[in-house]
């Protein structure tokens, strides 16, 4: 039986497998699919969410992808600012 979380998990092991190998090309579809699985579980507003989007963004950066970067990194802090106020601090360390 593999549910839809079980799925993320495997996704972000194989992703972060790849991540140790220094191969972050490989490691991103991974990761957007992790994303995409959390955002159909818990919702686009959670702050799981955002820290997906944050990890995603990190693989672009790293990529020197910045244009890729950007929107992930701006859609995460709004998530973050309707979900935990525009003063409040991160509950969840970035990516």
């Amino acid at each position: 039986m593999c549910s839809v979380p079980l799925l993320g998990l495997r996704n972000w092991t194989l992703g972060e497998l790849l991540l140790s190998q220094n191969d972050l090309a490989q490691a991103v579809p991974f990761f957007e699919q992790v994303a995409a699985i959390h955002k159909e579980v818990v919702g686009e507003k959670s702050i799981g969410y955002a820290a997906d989007l944050n990890k995603l963004a990190k693989l672009f950066r790293k990529q020197t992808k910045f244009a890729g970067a950007r929107p992930l990194l701006e859609k995460a802090l709004a998530i973050r600012k309707e979900v935990q106020g525009a003063s409040d601090t991160p509950t969840t360390p970035p990516a």
